[in-house]
């Protein structure tokens, strides 16, 4: 039987302030090693490094075929997020 959703948010959040580059962009869930569920903050900044990294520095940015990474199943955010961020050749 399908449920209904009845209540939530109509609208979108109101920003108060502005973004600032050490702002949490996104959250990474991972248990470690020590089997304990913790959430690691990845600030903007730390985005904006990383896109630095990958247009400057990486071979990822590279058009040759061996710059392609394979998943054989959904990745999780942390391996993905290069794909997501880097631009198209």
């Amino acid at each position: 039987m399908a449920a209904r959703v009845t209540q939530g948010e109509s609208t979108a959040p109101v920003l108060t302030r502005a973004l600032t580059p050490a702002d949490t962009a996104y959250v990474i869930f991972t248990s470690g090693t020590t089997g304990r569920p913790k959430g690691v903050m990845i600030s903007h900044h730390a985005i904006i490094n990383l896109i630095t990294w990958l247009l400057t520095r990486s071979p990822l940015h590279s058009t040759s075929p061996s710059s392609l990474l394979s998943h054989p199943s959904a990745p999780p955010l942390h391996h993905s997020i290069h794909s997501i961020l880097r631009p198209p050749p």
